[in-house]
């Protein structure tokens, strides 16, 4: 003859062992001492202290059309204008302006 089995008994060990190995996934996941936690979070802020020490002002670089990004919510960044003076006509291959290229045509 088998041998007699509690269905809810059953139920509850099985929802205790899941639970159990849900419990030991989340642990090895997410589980972190306090002292590896607050070590992480001084060098992401050492870090970004580092980056913004790197920042440019617009006061310091003249024509330059970048916005200051202390502070700033929203960065517009604007084309310089190009003058004519800017504009460097093709002279060849090398810019040497060779006249014995025979792509580069005449005039």
């Amino acid at each position: 003859m088998a041998d007699l089995v509690n269905l809810r008994q059953v139920r509850k060990r099985k929802a205790r062992d899941e639970k159990s190995r849900q419990a030991d996934h989340n642990r090895a996941v997410f589980g972190r001492r306090k002292s590896d936690r607050d070590k992480q979070q001084a060098e992401r802020d050492l870090a970004a202290r580092r980056l913004d020490g790197h920042l440019r002002d617009v006061a310091e670089i003249p024509g330059d059309t970048v916005a200051p990004a202390s502070g700033a919510t929203d960065i517009s960044l604007e084309m310089p204008v190009l003058t004519e003076a800017a504009i460097v006509p093709f002279t060849g291959r090398h810019g040497k302006g060779d006249a014995d290229d025979d792509d580069v045509p005449a005039g």
